[in-house]
Parts: structure tokens; sequence; C-alpha cells
């Protein structure tokens, strides 16, 4: 069976662009052959479309966050645009994957959970996701706090994440009317479970108009081809 690990990512990295309709999403190297890219983003309230190809894995409740996923993409990419009515602020996380992630279906059947809270949040989970139904599996959390206004000197930060996730990428960002902070973080398993993550909060100057997202999703590793003894295979 084989086992996905933080050596299965490609490359990542973390990205955002303010007051914008259309937003591209962007990875430094061209993708290879075969692989996977997922976005987690924060974006817009309603539904972005998806670039050709993509698919929706899943949103928080109301929506604000985002799960996307491009499997066995052709190679060669660098960039991929979504589109919504109106200019909004978005934040993600880009993620290429090797083929240890199922290149054809990664997205679990069970596993998926969101969260979303007002002022006065000290620790934020994720919810609790249902039990998955493969073995070797990645859990990939988010954690997201949002303020309508700008204010800089605010520090705002997640940390302690429990059950084994381990924070991947953090993200502080002041627009000029808005601001943000996210956190990203993942855990590898090798047998089906229930998936939460609770990340303390850290935030300097709490506020009525303090917004906290978070969601977990969970992907698949590529299944194993089983061998049965004296079988007659056909090329």
């Amino acid at each position: 069976m084989p086992v996905l690990s933080a050596a299965n990512i490609v490359q990542a990295k973390t990205d955002f662009a303010e007051a914008q309709t259309t937003v591209s999403v962007t990875l430094d190297n061209p993708t290879q052959p075969g692989g996977t890219v997922i976005v987690e983003m924060y974006g817009p309230a309603v539904w972005p479309g998806m670039p050709a190809g993509w698919e929706f894995d899943m949103a928080t409740v109301p929506a604000q966050l985002w799960a996307f996923r491009l499997s066995g993409g052709p190679g060669g990419e660098t960039s991929w645009s979504w589109s919504t009515v109106g200019p909004v602020n978005w934040l993600w996380r880009a993620t290429e994957w090797d083929t240890m992630l199922d290149p054809v279906s990664p997205l679990d059947a069970q596993p998926a959970a969101n969260n979303v809270g007002g002022s006065g949040v000290t620790t934020l989970s994720t919810g609790t996701s249902g039990t998955s139904v493969r073995a070797e599996t990645v859990a990939l959390a988010t954690h997201h706090w949002t303020y309508p206004l700008s204010a800089p000197t605010r520090v705002v930060s997640f940390g302690s994440h429990t059950n084994g996730f381990v924070e991947l990428a953090a993200q502080r960002q002041v627009f000029s009317s808005y601001e943000m902070a996210a956190s990203w973080s993942a855990l590898y398993v090798s047998a089906p479970q229930t998936f939460e993550c609770t990340a303390t909060v850290s935030n300097s100057a709490p506020n009525a108009g303090d917004t906290y997202y978070s969601m977990v999703v969970v992907y698949a590793a590529t299944q194993p081809v089983v061998e049965v003894p004296g079988a007659i295979t056909v090329a």
C-alpha cells in the first residue's frame, strides 16, 4: 500500500489578490503530466466558476472557503483563472502533488467538514468529518480569519493545531479596506478514520467584525494493483 507524505508535494505557493473580479492562481514552475493540483481558496460568497478541466470538491456554508482540484492534468501549466460577479479579495494556497495522490478520483467519499465562527473565538475547529473510505489519505485543513476594515497593527495568527495536523503555510494579509490571516495544515494517515483539526486563535484585539472560517477535505493515495498468484495477464 502506498503511503502519502509531504515528499509527494511537487510544489506549492500561497498568494493573494485585492479587489479583483478575475484572479489568476499561479505556480512558479510548470506542472508535471498526470499529477494533481489542489487549490484551497478564500474568495467570493457566490460560485466563482472553475477553469476548464477542474473539479469542485467543497465549500464552507456560507461559502467563503473553497477547494478545487485538477486531477491527472496534462502538465506544463502554471496559471488558472477564477472569476466572480464583482471585485473581492482573494487568498489561496495552490499545491501540486505527484501521481502518488490518486490522479483519477482522489476525493474521499465521506470526509468533508467546515465551521464558521464570529467574535470572541479563541479556538477554531474544522468540524468533524465522516469516516474516510480509503486507508491511505491526506487531510487538508484551512483556518481563516477576516475583518472588514484595515487595522494593520492587529496581530492575528493560528497555532497549536490538534490531532496531528502540521502547519504547511500561513499568511497574514492587510488590504486597503480588509484584512485576513490563514493557516493551511495537513495530516497523513494509513487507516480509515474521522478528521478534525482545532487551531488556537491568537488575536491581539478581538472585534465584533471578526469572522472565522475553517474546513477539512480529504484525498486518497493511488490504490495498489492487486496481483492474484497464477492469474493470466493479457497484454
